[in-house]
């Protein structure tokens, strides 16, 4: 299980919420705006905090200033030189009104940046307000985030309870596009958790047992998914072909990323959060987001008692009543990782690597990608599988 804090950098606030529950061990990645007016700070403290490995880069083109030069960029941005907003900039990616070249630059700037400012690469990348997976968008990202040593990143996808409320604009985007975004990343050699948590608790209050809760349902959801070791074949009692048995193999163990915005309460706004001040940071659809009683609701119950037990005791509670005792056990586990000492991400990049050919069969069509049937089809087999 990846816990990750996103929108570290936007304000003092967050900053502050997001290095209290990493120190508390209570996440183990966060996602870091570039542009934020903060980000600098955050650098710092996380540094300071010997937590900088957590750290990803949460790639942001709709709301704030670029990084990149206004006049190199121009249909990415609106009134003020401020990228258009999260609604603005998906109608504007729909009607081809953006043009992906200078989406393909302020990515590159972004990234940029980070490693300037880390040191290192991201050891992942997701997308402000989900626009990363957007039709087209992955194509054009995945290069650009493995180019940059970036190798992981976010499917937002979630199967979401009868009883969740509907969803935000925003989330229903992502809802309607993320599953079909894993494919193109993947084939750019970029791997995501396979399971997502984040949006059913996107705009309601929830505590540790709501987040527990949202755990047993994945756990449920694997259980189901018994696949027999000796065959690598799901009950069907027969050998697969040698492709496809190479992907059952590298299935286990599974990955979910719970997606989180915890932050502190400083009595007041911190600059930047609704516009104006904070750098030119121009928050102009924020609505408060950051300065809201939820962000410290969500470090509560993140630093609570209850889950940081289920952190310390390795288990969430039990999957569904008829599943087999080994179902059971297997899926009961859980255990808090970051992106890169996570055995369950290993296995995405070698199955990635090994059947995609993400090295070079996907750009020559050489070698096992291209014995299988090509490396889309290997991609398919891959995430199929896993």
């Amino acid at each position: 299980m990846i816990v990750t804090a996103d929108d570290l950098g936007i304000c003092a606030a967050r900053n502050r919420g997001i290095a209290e529950a990493a120190r508390a061990g209570a996440v183990s990645a966060a996602s870091l705006l570039a542009n934020g007016p903060a980000a600098r700070g955050a650098v710092r403290t996380f540094v300071a905090d010997g937590n900088a490995a957590l750290l990803g880069v949460h790639l942001n083109f709709t709301q704030g200033r670029a990084l990149s030069p206004a006049e190199r960029i121009p249909t990415l941005l609106g009134d003020g030189a401020l990228f258009l907003g999260a609604a603005g900039f998906r109608e504007a990616w729909a009607r081809g009104a953006i043009d992906p070249a200078e989406l393909i630059e302020e990515a590159a700037a972004q990234l940029s940046w980070f490693r300037s400012e880390v040191g290192r690469p991201p050891t992942h990348a997701d997308g402000h307000q989900h626009v990363h997976v957007l039709p087209g968008c992955a194509e054009l990202l995945g290069p650009v985030l493995l180019a940059a040593g970036v190798r992981h990143t976010r499917i937002p996808y979630e199967a979401l309870p009868s009883t969740a409320a509907p969803a935000c604009p925003t989330c229903a985007a992502a809802l309607a596009h993320a599953a079909a975004a894993r494919l193109p990343y993947a084939v750019a050699g970029v791997v995501a958790p396979q399971h997502f948590v984040g949006l059913s608790f996107c705009g309601v209050p929830y505590g540790p047992e709501d987040l527990l809760g949202a755990v047993r349902r994945v756990q449920r959801s694997d259980a189901a998914r018994e696949v027999d070791p000796a065959t690598h074949a799901s009950g069907t009692g027969r050998e697969e072909d040698a492709a496809t048995a190479k992907t059952a193999r590298l299935a286990p163990p599974r990955v979910v990323e719970i997606m989180t915005h915890p932050g502190a309460l400083l009595g007041v706004a911190a600059a930047g959060d609704r516009g104006g001040g904070g750098g030119g940071w121009g928050w102009g659809d924020d609505g408060g987001f950051s300065s809201a009683p939820e962000r410290w609701q969500e470090l509560q119950t993140l630093c609570s008692p209850a889950w940081r037990d289920a952190l310390r005791l390795g288990r969430a509670g039990e999957v569904a009543d008829d599943s087999s005792a080994a179902a059971v056990e297997a899926a009961g586990e859980l255990r808090l990782v970051g992106y890169e000492d996570s055995a369950g991400m290993a296995h995405l990049r070698e199955a990635t690597g090994e059947l995609c050919g993400a090295d070079e069969g996907l750009q020559t069509g050489r070698g096992e990608a291209a014995a299988a049937g090509g490396p889309r089809e290997c991609v398919i087999q891959c995430q199929s599988a896993v």
